[in-house]
C-alpha cells in the first residue's frame, strides 16, 4: 500500500471511528494536501469533542474555508467509500509516517545540497540539518511506547559510585551554596582527583576524563590549577579538559555542539561540570518551570549521549536552604548537595540522594595554598607544602616505625597502622601520589618505605 492510499484508508476509519486520532498524528505527516486539509479538519473537530460525519465534517471545512483545500464534497464522498479496516489503522499510521520520514530525509538532502552550492558555513549546515533529523526522530517508533517485563528490569544496571557514595555514575546532579561556600574549589577538586584516580577524601573515585565548563571567565583558574597541582605534587592531567565559556543548556543546537565536542575529546568521559547554571542559562528564568525544564532536558541530553554524570553548580536562595529557582530542577536531579561555609570549615551535606541513602555531612577546610586555596581534609598537617590527613600521617608514622631496611609488604603495613583496609589503601594511594612513600616495584608484591621526603615530613612532625 502506497502512502497516499494509507491516508485515505485512515481517513476513512477515523470518519466511523474518531478514537483513532488519539494516535496524534502530525499534519505534515500526510503528504497529500487534501488529506491534510481533511485531517486538521478532523482534529479540530475532536478538540471541540463533536462528532465527526458527513455533515459536521465538511461544515467545519466550510467555515474555515478549507473545502475546496480539502477536495471539495466529491472528494469526502470518495473518502466514505474507501475500503478499510479499524483492525488494520495501526498498518495506516506506520506507512503515513514512514513515508513522512522519507519525504523529510529528502528535504534534509536537498537542502544540504543547497547550502553547499551557495556557501554557507558548514557548522550553521549541520547544525540545521541535526535539527530537522531530531524533528523527524520524535515521530521515529511510530508513536510506540516500548513497554517492558520485570525481567527487563533486571538488566538494568544500578549506578556505581563515582566519589564514594557522593556521586553517581551516569546521573543529574546540583551542587548549591553561596559564593563565599568555595563551590568551584570543591568542584576542581573533584575534577581533579576523577581526572587522576586518586581518592578523595577517603572516598575512592571511578578514574575517568573530565569537562569542567568554568562559565563564570578565566580569572582565578589557572592560579586554582597550579596551586592544585603544587599541594598535591602532580603534574598536568591530559584527561581534564576546560571549558571557559557559557554552554547554552536550553538551545538544542549548541548543546549539539558541545556534545560533539567532548566527544571529539573522549566517547566515555566521568563527569561533566557546568559552573554556573545561571551563566549557561542565557536568557532563561530560573523561577519558570518551563525554562528550568528546557535547561534540564538540555543537561539530560548531554548525560544521554556521553554517559557522563553532568553536575551543574547553582545559586541558593534568600535563605540559603534550598537551591534557586524553580522546584523543577530539584525535581528532575538524582542528586542535590548544599555546601556551607563557617570559618575556615566547609559543609558538604546531601540534601537529596535518589537511589541510594544519603551521606553523613561531610567537613572540609580551605587553606591557602600557592596564591590561591586548596580543599583539604579538617584537621589536616601542613608541612613542607604537603598537607597530610589525619590517617596519613597516622599510617606514614607507622610505617617509618615499623619498616624494615627493605620495606614493608601492604598487608604487614595494614596490620602495624591498625586502621580498616578501605582507609589504609586510600591513604596509602594518597601518600604514594604525594611522593611521601616509595615503592620497589609497580603491581602486587610491592615492598613501601618513607622516601626521603617523606622522612623529612615525619620529622617536622615530630615535636
Amino acid at each position: 500500500m502506497d502512502t497516499v492510499t494509507a491516508e485515505a484508508a485512515f481517513l476513512s476509519v477515523a470518519m466511523t471511528d474518531g478514537d483513532v486520532l488519539d494516535r496524534d498524528l502530525p499534519a505534515a505527516a500526510f503528504g497529500d494536501s487534501k488529506n491534510r486539509a481533511v485531517y486538521l479538519a478532523m482534529r479540530r473537530l475532536r478538540d471541540q469533542d463533536m462528532s465527526i460525519d458527513p455533515v459536521t465534517l465538511p461544515e467545519r471545512l466550510i467555515a474555515d474555508d478549507r473545502l475546496e483545500d480539502a477536495g471539495g464534497i466529491d472528494y469526502l464522498g470518495k473518502l466514505g467509500g474507501v475500503v478499510s479496516q479499524r483492525s488494520h489503522v495501526e498498518d495506516y499510521a506506520r506507512i503515513i509516517l514512514e513515508g513522512y520520514r522519507r519525504r523529510g530525509l529528502d528535504s534534509v538532502g536537498r537542502r544540504l545540497s543547497q547550502f553547499a552550492r551557495n556557501g554557507r558555513p558548514v557548522s550553521d549546515t549541520v547544525d540545521e540539518a541535526l535539527e530537522r533529523l531530531e524533528a523527524l526522530a520524535q515521530h521515529a517508533s511510530d508513536g510506540a511506547v516500548p513497554l517492558s517485563t520485570e525481567e527487563d528490569l533486571e538488566s538494568i544496571e544500578t549506578a556505581s559510585p563515582l566519589v564514594g557514595q557522593i556521586l553517581h555514575r551516569g546521573t543529574l546532579a546540583v551542587l548549591f551554596g553561596a559564593p563565599e561556600a568555595g563551590k568551584s574549589f570543591l568542584l576542581l577538586d573533584w575534577a581533579a582527583h576523577i581526572a587522576r584516580g586518586r581518592p578523595w577524601m577517603g572516598h575512592s573515585v571511578d578514574q575517568g576524563s573530565v569537562v569542567y565548563v568554568y562559565a563564570e571567565g578565566r580569572s582565578g583558574l589557572r592560579s586554582r590549577m597550579q596551586a592544585w597541582r603544587d599541594y598535591h605534587g602532580s603534574a598536568p592531567s591530559p584527561a581534564l579538559r576546560f571549558v571557559t565559556q557559557p554552554v547554552e543548556l536550553m538551545a538544542p543546537s549548541e548543546t549539539r555542539r558541545f556534545v560533539r565536542s567532548i566527544r571529539a575529546f573522549d566517547s566515555a568521559p566521568r563527569l561533566i561540570i557546568l559552573d554556573t547554571l545561571a551563566r549557561c542559562m542565557l536568557g532563561g528564568d530560573e523561577n519558570s518551570s518551563t525554562d528550568m525544564g528546557l535547561l534540564v532536558r538540555g543537561a539530560d541530553v548531554i548525560r544521554e549521549q556521553t554517559g557522563a554524570t553532568v553536575l551543574l553548580a547553582h545559586h541558593p536562595n534568600a535563605s540559603g536552604d534550598r537551591e534557586r529557582g524553580s522546584t523543577a530542577l530539584r525535581g528532575a536531579a538524582d542528586t542535590v548537595l548544599r555546601l556551607r561555609a563557617e570559618g575556615r570549615v566547609r559543609t558538604l551535606s546531601c540534601i537529596k540522594q535518589k537511589d541510594a541513602e544519603p551521606f553523613k555531612p561531610l567537613d572540609f577546610q580551605l587553606e591557602s595554598h600557592a596564591e590561591s586555596a586548596v580543599v583539604t581534609p579538617t584537621g589536616a598537617i601542613g608541612v613542607r607544602g604537603r598537607y597530610l590527613a589525619p590517617t596519613e600521617a597516622r599510617i606514614l608514622r607507622s610505617l617509618q616505625q615499623s619498616s624494615l631496611e627493605e620495606g614493608l609488604s601492604a598487608t604487614a603495613w595494614m596490620e602495624v597502622s591498625e586502621v580498616s583496609s578501605s582507609s589504609f589503601y586510600n591513604a596509602r594511594k594518597s601518600l604514594v601520589d604525594k611522593g611521601l612513600v616509595d615503592r620497589d616495584r609497580p603491581g602486587r608484591g610491592s615492598l613501601y618505605r618513607p622516601s626521603p621526603l617523606g622522612c623529612e615530613v615525619l620529622e617536622a612532625l615530630t615535636p
